[in-house]
C-alpha cells in the first residue's frame, strides 16, 4: 500500500521498490500528543467591575508553546475581555494545533437604593430599605454611619437616628 495512517507514536519506516527492482528505506520518528489541550475554566458568569485572568498553561508545562486568543493577544495569559466567546488555541512544535473555549457571562452589578439624603428631627427613626430583590443582608458593619448618627441594630433593616 502507498499510505497508512499513523495513530501511536514511534518509529515508522518504509521501504519501497521500483519497476526496476531497485529498494529503499526511509524513517521516520512520529511523536502524537503534546499533553492535554490549554483548559481556561468552565463557562463562567462574574460581576461587573471583576477581573479574571485566564491561563492556558498555568503550570508553564509547555514553554515552547504559541498561543492565538480570540482577542488578538499571543501570551500563554490574559485578563478576560468581557462578556462573550472567549477562545484560546495552543499550538507546540508548528504543528500540533489544540483549542478551549468558555463562555463568559458578566452580570450587572445590583443597584440598591435607599432614597434621597434626608435631615431628620432629633429621635425620629429612619427605616432603610435597599429595594426589591435584595436580601436583607443589611448589617451595620456593611452601612455607612450617618454624619452625628448612631446605628440602632436592627434584624434585617438597621435604623438610623441622630443624637
Amino acid at each position: 500500500t502507498q499510505s497508512a495512517i499513523y495513530t501511536q507514536s514511534g518509529l515508522i519506516w518504509v521501504q519501497a521498490t521500483d519497476a526496476d527492482g531497485c529498494t529503499a528505506r526511509d524513517s521516520m520518528q512520529l511523536q502524537i500528543g503534546f499533553g492535554a489541550p490549554p483548559y481556561i475554566g468552565p463557562d463562567t458568569a462574574i460581576c461587573a467591575g471583576t477581573q479574571l485572568t485566564l491561563n492556558a498553561d498555568p503550570g508553564n508545562q509547555f514553554p515552547s508553546a504559541t498561543y492565538q486568543w480570540s482577542t488578538g493577544a499571543t501570551t500563554a495569559q490574559i485578563t478576560a475581555p468581557g462578556a462573550g466567546l472567549v477562545w484560546v488555541e495552543r499550538t507546540l512544535a508548528g504543528v500540533c494545533v489544540t483549542r478551549d473555549s468558555m463562555l463568559l457571562q458578566v452580570n450587572p452589578l445590583p443597584q440598591p437604593d435607599i432614597g434621597p439624603d434626608t435631615t431628620l428631627c432629633d429621635q425620629t427613626p429612619l427605616m432603610v430599605d435597599a429595594g426589591a430583590g435584595f436580601s436583607d443582608d443589611c448589617s451595620p458593619d456593611l452601612i455607612h454611619r450617618p454624619a452625628g448618627g448612631k446605628i440602632h441594630d436592627g434584624i434585617s433593616s438597621p435604623t438610623f437616628s441622630p443624637f
